[in-house]
């Protein structure tokens, strides 16, 4: 009796987890975007040149880096915490990923996971009442990008402030994107015409 008592338990024990694993399961990866690998502790160092409007190098050549160096939650969402000091000393910017789009901790894109050209991020700036600027940004495919590491085909994050008439033209500031490596070059660009190119010459990730 306590042999088929023990038998039956058994038959049961199996027929349930049988039962459990047939179960359908979700198991689709999240999508996430392989242009911005972030974990704590990664880090991409450049080296910057600054050209004149004409695109002669003027001046010496300057290092700074990008390092993810904490992450924090808002709003019950993970953000990445990222210091540089380039354009300006102890630059802190956040960063998460959702879904395959990267976004900053008011709701802004900053990098969708493949090219397309629509304007994102469009605004206007005012000084007082008085309009100062327009800001917009897009996002183009298939841009060779030459570096002291090699050449790739990159995803290119084009931004561009427009002065408004009496302050001058355009400026832009343009990156270019490469998985699973990251951000391949940066840039940043003045009033006057000058622009600060940034391009990768060593780096650390761990995703």
């Amino acid at each position: 009796m306590k042999t088929k008592l023990l038998l039956i338990l058994s038959l049961f024990v199996l027929y349930s987890c049988t039962k459990k694993d047939s179960t359908p399961q979700n198991n689709d990866p999240v999508k996430t975007n392989g242009y911005y690998p972030m974990a704590v502790g990664n880090y991409w160092v450049y080296e910057f040149v600054n050209k004149d409007p004409e695109g002669n190098i003027v001046g010496n050549s300057s290092t700074d880096s990008i390092k993810i160096v904490t992450d924090t939650l808002i709003l019950e969402k993970l953000f990445y915490v990222f210091e540089t000091n380039r354009p300006y000393p102890n630059t802190r910017f956040m960063r998460r990923d959702s879904a395959g789009y990267i976004v900053d901790q008011h709701g802004d894109l900053k990098l969708l996971p493949s090219a397309n050209e629509a304007l994102y991020n469009f605004h206007y700036g005012y000084i007082g009442s008085d309009t100062a600027y327009s800001y917009w940004e897009s996002f183009v495919d298939n841009i060779n990008t030459q570096t002291s590491l090699g050449n790739y085909t990159c995803l290119g994050r084009l931004a561009y402030h427009e002065a408004w008439p009496s302050f001058g033209g355009n400026t832009s500031v343009d990156s270019n994107l490469y998985a699973p490596i990251g951000q391949l070059t940066r840039s940043y660009s003045y009033l006057s015409g000058g622009k600060m190119y940034g391009s990768l010459i060593n780096y650390s990730i761990e995703e």
